[in-house]
């Protein structure tokens, strides 16, 4: 490195010139670059941190406590679970239930016996009227007896409000 002042060649790593003493400027371009690479790094890390972050959100599996209506779930309860209905109802005034509990439960709806697929599925239609009342239940041998009721308050040519309440471990599931 030249000194701009006096012309002196000095080593690469002073500070100063050796023969005039005037303060050298430093080759920004090797301790810049590194500081760039670095916080270039890091930003690097940082943003593929963040995109790993929301992948794994989004494709995660739904969390076991979805049961909005009874957050404390008996665990000594058969479980039962339907997912929330949607707004076809108000078009063809029939209430679609799609839910599931153990395989081996006994399910009624409205006191009505249900046949339950292998894996404990199920899907019931029910035509539906305000005000009304649907009762579904779940008993496995040796659990407690698990209940959703809904209740259908009004239901009009755009709309229903219903309200549910779950007991035992029973829960709503979001579709």
């Amino acid at each position: 490195m030249f000194c701009p002042k006096c012309g002196a060649e000095n080593p690469e790593v002073a500070k100063f010139c050796k023969n005039c003493g005037k303060k050298l400027k430093s080759d920004t371009k090797g301790g810049g670059n590194r500081k760039r690479v670095l916080i270039g790094t890091i930003v690097g890390v940082i943003g593929f941190l963040l995109v790993l972050g929301i992948i794994v959100a989004l494709t995660a599996p739904p969390s076991e406590d979805t049961n909005t209506s009874n957050p404390e779930i008996n665990e000594t309860a058969t479980a039962l679970s339907i997912y929330e209905p949607d707004g076809e109802v108000v078009e063809s005034g029939i209430l679609k239930i799609n839910g599931f509990s153990e395989p081996n439960a006994n399910v009624t709806i409205n006191g009505e016996p249900i046949t339950l697929n292998p894996d404990g599925s199920f899907t019931y239609e029910i035509p539906v009227q305000a005000p009304m009342e649907i009762i579904i239940r779940a008993k496995a041998p040796g659990k407690e007896e698990s209940i959703l009721n809904i209740t259908i308050e009004e239901l009009t040519s755009s709309s229903i409000t219903w309200t549910i309440d779950c007991k035992g471990a029973a829960g709503i599931l979001k579709p």
